[in-house]
């Protein structure tokens, strides 16, 4: 009977015995094409709480004014107030490679299996690279001045999270007033109840309709479930028989996912859950509003079609070597600076981690 279809990653992956050229070359690459189209379409998923999406390299968020109105009598006519001046900020973006080497015998004994590992390869160095720039985004506290070398080399003037730069946040829903030194940038010398949760506050203190998350390391996770007030999810495989016939009794309705402990939700402290991620920094906690109609961050892309998301941009041969590169340009920049903060455990002062890549 004849089959009709195409080619998926997972097809590939399983042809690991023959060499490509026994398969039809077009159809291996279209496989390949729609792999990666899926990959990238998952990158922008996985930012959706947090980064918008930009080709901008200017933006900022509208501040509205505060104060209150003044009572007048019948003829009366109040002075007329201007919106303040946005707070500005420009968005960075770099290029990003990943090469892989091969000879001309692995090529011509290659499979497909053989080519669906490299792409899988670019793809996790790919994630890599994108959660490294987010966290430098969030946990550095320094505004810098970079050129925009891959446009006309405009001076950008990238900014932090809100760290006490002198600009000054508009006021809080319950008429909370805030000054040029307010920061969210914040450091204790360890993970107490007051810590955290003045690391939520500093972020809910903002909004009148937040959902704060907390992220966290492992390294942490002991330290936070520790705290008075932490309400953990329960592992569905030890339910108290008291709870059985309630299940409502149990924390947010939620079981504790057993299957990946270094990436969770484990609970909830002061109306926050609480996050175990693999790639915050020991030592750092980080709270995000994912709510919030402007995101913490914006993740600017090239403003040509063809440089947006990871792509094979092309190979280069010296017989018998051959290389092939995968490329990608973003930046991360802060947006919403009121949106996120961060907490650095072991001092008085912040520290900012140390972040390769």
């Amino acid at each position: 009977m004849l089959q009709t279809g195409t080619y998926s990653i997972r097809d590939l992956l399983s042809f690991n015995q023959s060499p490509v050229a026994q398969y039809d070359p077009q159809a291996i690459a279209n496989a390949l094409a729609e792999d990666n189209a899926s990959h990238n379409r998952n990158v922008q998923a996985m930012l959706a709480a947090f980064a918008e999406l930009t080709t901008e390299r200017v933006g900022g968020v509208p501040v509205p004014g505060t104060g209150s109105m003044i009572r007048v009598n019948e003829d009366g006519a109040v002075p007329t107030r201007k919106t303040p001046t946005p707070d500005q900020q420009n968005y960075p973006l770099y290029k990003f490679q990943h090469g892989e080497g091969f000879t001309e015998d692995y090529l011509m004994r290659a499979t497909p299996h053989d080519l669906a590992i490299r792409q899988q390869t670019a793809q996790r160095a790919h994630i890599n690279s994108v959660r490294l720039e987010l966290l430098r985004a969030l946990l550095v506290p320094t505004n810098r001045q970079e050129r925009d070398r891959f446009r006309d080399g405009m001076l950008l003037n990238i900014k932090a999270l809100r760290n006490g730069d002198g600009s000054v946040p508009y006021g809080g829903p319950n008429g909370e007033v805030f000054d040029g030194t307010h920061t969210h940038y914040l450091a204790a010398p360890s993970l107490t109840e007051a810590a955290l949760s003045g690391l939520i506050g500093t972020v809910a203190e903002h909004t009148d309709n937040g959902n704060v998350q907390v992220w966290l390391s492992r390294a942490q996770e002991a330290a936070v479930r520790g705290l008075s007030g932490f309400s953990a999810y329960l592992d569905s495989r030890v339910i108290p028989a008291a709870l059985l016939a309630n299940t409502q009794s149990l924390v947010g309705n939620q079981g504790l996912d057993t299957s990946n402990p270094g990436n969770r939700v484990i609970g909830i402290y002061d109306g926050a859950e609480i996050f175990v991620k693999p790639y915050v920094p020991a030592g750092y906690v980080l709270a995000l509003d994912v709510n919030a109609t402007a995101k913490p961050l914006r993740m600017r892309q090239s403003d040509l079609a063809a440089q947006r998301g990871l792509r094979l941009a092309g190979g280069s041969m010296a017989h018998p070597l051959e290389a092939r590169y995968w490329q990608d340009y973003f930046g991360f920049g802060a947006h919403n600076r009121d949106a996120a903060a961060a907490l650095y455990i072991g001092g008085a002062q912040y520290v900012a981690p140390s972040i390769g890549g």
